[in-house]
């Protein structure tokens, strides 16, 4: 007797059917094999970036597994627990890194597996360490904030240079910068004159200047001619030199101090009356005596000229007549005022 299949037993068997088909289609396109297993690695992040499930764990860019889940770590601290489906049999270090990174210009975010160095391979169930790789935008701004940096730095430089500009060329600073081109213009004015009466006064006198160049090199020809004489002339110099600095100066101002020390002893001799010299000049009674003595021999003199009878008894003398004292002064008296007036009468030159 055959077997009978309900209708009812058929109609749940499709159903079964077309579910499963439905299931496996969905992971299908999500990119899971439910038919094939795999190894399963873990990543815990502070920030999974928008991360989601079934994004593509890639090595070198090639896809090696699926994302199968994301889930807050169980000790409550807020992190987030990255499950890894990896379904190729690559071998994978044990510190390989699983670093989340934008795959494109929308900033898809998948994980990159970064092998490492470990000889010691990474198990089924392990958790590999983690990194995140900056945003496009986070590169971008990575570079442009020096450029922003500076340029606000230069903004602000170029503001405070506009404002002290603008602060400093008031009325009054314009009408002295004015007044100060105005200066410079007649200073060049003046300096152009300069130059022209330079210019003229050198023309007119460039004979007088040939005549200076003329006589500077006879001189210097003269000099060139007589070097060997001023040679000689030096090196008597030097001779001269060389005989002051072997001459005993030293003893030589000894000698000359201990003169003087003699003389100024013989002269305070001489000044407080020792000696003869000291009493003809310091005695006032040898004075007057010498006094008396010249004119005695005045009138003796006097005497002998007016009176020579009586000293000599030549009769080529003349006539025996005496002059008496009084008489001879009386005399010498007229003789000296009668030449006193022909001095007198004398034209001055």
């Amino acid at each position: 007797m055959a077997l009978k299949i309900s209708r009812e037993f058929k109609v749940g068997f499709y159903i079964v059917l077309a579910l499963g088909i439905l299931y496996w289609g969905i992971n299908f396109l999500k990119g899971t094999d439910v038919f094939e297993s795999g190894r399963v690695f873990y990543a815990v992040y502070d920030n999974t970036e928008g991360l989601t499930k079934a994004k593509a764990v890639q090595i070198n860019g090639f896809q090696v597994g699926l994302i199968d889940d994301i889930y807050f770590h169980p000790n409550k601290t807020g992190k987030l627990v990255v499950k890894m489906l990896i379904q190729e049999e690559y071998p994978i270090a044990k510190n390989s890194v699983a670093r989340i990174h934008s795959s494109g210009l929308l900033g898809e975010k998948t994980i990159a597996l970064l092998l490492g160095n470990d000889a010691e391979l990474a198990q089924n169930g392990d958790t590999l360490r983690s990194a995140i790789e900056g945003t496009l935008t986070d590169e971008v701004n990575k570079q442009v904030a020096p450029i922003k940096a500076k340029a606000e730095k230069l903004l602000g430089s170029l503001d405070t240079a506009v404002t002290l500009i603008t602060g400093f060329l008031n009325e009054d600073t314009r009408n002295n910068f004015v007044r100060s081109f105005d200066n410079l213009r007649k200073t060049f004015e003046n300096l152009e004159q300069s130059s022209d009466l330079l210019e003229r006064y050198l023309a007119e006198n460039k004979g007088s200047f040939d005549k200076l160049a003329t006589n500077l090199e006879s001189i210097t020809t003269n000099l060139s001619a007589n070097n060997s004489n001023i040679t000689h002339v030096l090196n008597n110099l030097n001779e001269i030199t060389d005989s002051l600095r072997k001459a005993d100066i030293q003893a030589t101002f000894t000698k000359v101090t201990s003169v003087a020390d003699q003389l100024n002893t013989t002269l305070t001799r001489i000044n407080s009356g020792e000696g003869s010299l000291g009493e003809l000049i310091n005695d006032d009674r040898l004075y007057e005596n010498l006094n008396d003595a010249a004119a005695d021999l005045d009138r003796l003199l006097l005497d002998i000229k007016y009176n020579p009878n009586k000293y000599f008894n030549v009769s080529l003398f003349g006539s025996k007549r005496f002059y008496s004292e009084e008489e001879i002064k009386a005399i010498e008296k007229e003789i000296k005022e009668r030449e006193r007036e022909e001095k007198d009468k004398k034209p001055t030159k």
